[in-house]
């Protein structure tokens, strides 16, 4: 993986002020094109055919399956969105666990940040959303945009 590369990931949690649903169809296209104009790749991992009820457990799987990848291309740093300290806590609990199956690389730093933190979180989110409003149906055009910098990965949750 080339030095300027970085991956963004997404396990898309509450957009805050971020890009949402709620822009624009000029926004969300400008948008698109800045994300694709970035020397990245997007990981996106998603879960289909999920319960409601087991939103916690689809996203364990979709995270256990995003740091696999990540950890097969040589990431050596995830940034994921801070939620609330018990959330938060059973994801480094599930981090732990895949630490001590080798399912991912010591070498593999993870951590917590709030969007106010790390302002690069916003791409997570922009790519989500145009995965959204293509699995619905709402606009393709954004996902088409970033198609050649996206890995979506399906999960059967």
């Amino acid at each position: 993986m080339p030095d300027d590369a970085w991956i963004a990931v997404g396990i898309h949690q509450d957009p805050g002020d971020r890009p949402s649903r709620d822009e624009s169809a000029p926004r969300r296209r400008k948008i698109a094109a800045a994300v694709a104009d970035l020397q990245a790749l997007h990981v996106i991992v998603v879960g289909r055919q999920m319960d409601p009820s087991r939103q916690e457990r689809a996203r364990r799987k979709c995270l256990e399956r995003l740091l696999h990848l990540l950890a097969e291309a040589q990431v050596e740093r995830v940034v994921l969105e801070s939620r609330s300290p018990r959330l938060n806590a059973a994801d480094g609990s599930l981090v732990d666990m895949l630490r001590v199956r080798n399912a991912i690389p010591a070498m593999l730093r993870i951590s917590t940040e709030r969007p106010e933190t790390e302002p690069l979180l916003w791409v997570a989110d922009a790519v989500a959303g145009a995965i959204r409003m293509a699995v619905v149906g709402t606009d393709g055009h954004h996902l088409d945009t970033l198609a050649a910098k996206t890995e979506i990965v399906e999960l059967r949750v």
